[in-house]
Parts: structure tokens; sequence; C-alpha cells
């Protein structure tokens, strides 16, 4: 028995505008950088337009990946503002692995417990679902990605990075270190060193 939902392309474009700033929101705080309001809206409702790929025929895994490393770059493009090609593919690439993640993660609800109203065409997720209920999920979603990085980022301040020369076979290479004097302990939740 084939079930047909029917899917709103205004829906689909505000929820989309929604996860795309909390995924920018995330890719922000992970490169540490302060990205103007109005940047990170302008790129989230282009990542809410290119949604509308979902009423595309289903096309090949190379063609999706192709798209949407196009898409990440111009999200990247417009919320950063990078200083040169290293600092645009940095942002690019953190911005697109953690659309994966969140991608994944889709996947994998859709995969195991084939929610009623759940549809993934094109590598587009859409939810047939109350728009409030998938935002309040997505907000409760970011915000436990607060929580686990801020608990991970805590362990390596760049305050206590260094700048080391390692010599070998007369060749010399030039690396950032953490310094790690054991003194720099904390208990990660009461924060007392």
């Amino acid at each position: 028995m084939v079930i047909a939902l029917i899917v709103y392309a205004d829906v689909l474009i505000f929820l989309n505008t929604i996860v795309d700033y909390l995924l920018l929101l995330a890719a922000a705080r992970v490169l540490g950088k302060s990205v103007k309001t109005f940047r990170m809206v302008l790129a989230s409702v282009l990542g809410g337009l290119s949604s509308l790929y979902i009423f595309l025929p289903r096309q090949n895994m190379i063609f999706e990946l192709l798209y949407k490393l196009v898409v990440a770059s111009v999200l990247s493009a417009v919320c950063f503002k990078n200083s040169g090609i290293k600092a645009f593919l940095k942002s690019m690439g953190v911005f697109f692995l953690i659309s994966c993640a969140y991608g994944g993660v889709m996947f994998a609800l859709w995969f195991v417990f084939k929610p009623y109203g759940m549809i993934i065409n094109n590598s587009v997720v859409y939810f047939n679902i109350s728009p409030v209920v998938l935002v309040v999920c997505s907000v409760l979603g970011y915000f436990a990605f607060c929580i686990v990085w801020r608990i991970f980022s805590t362990s390596a301040k760049l305050a206590l990075r260094c700048n080391i020369t390692l010599f070998a076979n007369g060749k010399r290479v030039d690396l950032r270190a953490i310094a790690d004097t054991g003194n720099s302990l904390e208990d990660t939740f009461g924060k007392r060193e």
C-alpha cells in the first residue's frame, strides 16, 4: 500500500531556513566566529530555498554530493566573512560536516523508526508534522550540541596553544601545539580546578 504525502513548498522552505540557521549557528560556534545576524539570516534563507531540490526527480549519489557541496560553499561564503581560500575552505568544511551529521541523524531516524510523514528525497528531509514541533526539536538539538561543545572545547583552550618546530632528517616542520603542564585540569561539570 502506497501512501502519498503532500509536500508544501512554503513549509519546506520555512522549516529548512530554521534548520539551516541553527546549523550555521553551530558552525560559527565551532569556528569561533562572530557572524552578523543579517548574513546568517540571508544564508539561511538561501539554504531554505535550496531545499526545493526535493521536487526534482531522484538523482544519483555523486550529483547529490556535488549539489550539497555547492550549497555549503554558497552558504559559507554568504554567512562567514572569509579572508582567503584557506578560511573559506575551513568554514565550508565545518558547515558541511555539521550538516552531514544532522542529515545522518535524520536518515537514521527515518531508517530505524520509519516515522509517518517523514520524506527523504534527493537527500532533502521533509517532515509532515507541525512546524512548531520541528522547530522546537531543532532548537533542543542545537542546545544539546552547545552543551556537548562546551564540555569538549574547554579541554583545549586557544590561550594554551603554542608554536613548535620539529626537526628530523634535515627537514623542518612548524606546528601549533597545546601546552599541557597537567596544572590546567578542571572539573568539566563543576568548573573547579
